[in-house]
C-alpha cells in the first residue's frame, strides 16, 4: 500500500465535505429537492461535475485541494515536477465522475507494493501525489 494513501483518503473525505457544503446543501435546500426521483438524480449529477471540476482547477492552479494542503499533500506532473497542466488535472480526475470508476482506479494504491503505486488515472495523466515539501 502506498505510505500517503491514508493521508490521501482523508484528504478525500475533507473534500467531499466541503463540496457538499458549497453544492449539494445549497442546492437541495433552496429548491426544496425531494429525497428520491428524479431530481434528486440530477443533483447528485450536478454535484459529481462539480466535484471535478473543483479538483481538476485546484490541481491545476494551485497544485492541491482543500483537503490536500491541508494534509500537506500536492499533485505535480511527472514530465515538468510542478503543477499539471489542464489536461492532466482532468485525466486524473475523471474517474471521480462515479464511485464503480473510482473503486476501480485505487486498487494500485491499495494493492501495490511501496510508493510507486499511483492510481491509474495518474499513470495515464503522467502525474503523482506527493508530500507538499517534496
Amino acid at each position: 500500500m502506498d505510505p500517503l494513501f491514508p493521508r490521501r483518503l482523508f484528504s478525500h473525505f475533507l473534500d467531499l465535505l466541503v463540496l457538499s457544503f458549497l453544492v449539494s446543501v445549497p442546492i437541495t435546500f433552496f429548491l426544496k429537492v425531494p429525497e428520491r426521483g428524479v431530481f434528486s438524480l440530477a443533483v447528485a449529477a450536478y454535484t459529481s461535475l462539480a466535484g471535478v471540476l473543483y479538483w481538476t482547477l485546484s490541481d491545476f492552479f494551485i497544485g492541491a485541494s482543500i483537503g490536500k494542503a491541508i494534509f500537506r499533500l500536492r499533485t505535480v506532473s511527472t514530465i515538468r515536477n510542478r503543477s499539471p497542466n489542464i489536461v492532466q488535472a482532468a485525466v486524473r480526475n475523471f474517474a471521480k465522475l462515479a464511485l464503480p470508476l473510482l473503486l476501480l482506479d485505487v486498487l494500485p494504491l491499495l494493492f501495490g507494493k511501496g510508493k510507486g503505486c499511483p492510481r491509474y488515472s495518474e499513470r495515464l495523466a503522467k502525474t503523482k501525489v506527493t508530500d507538499w515539501k517534496e
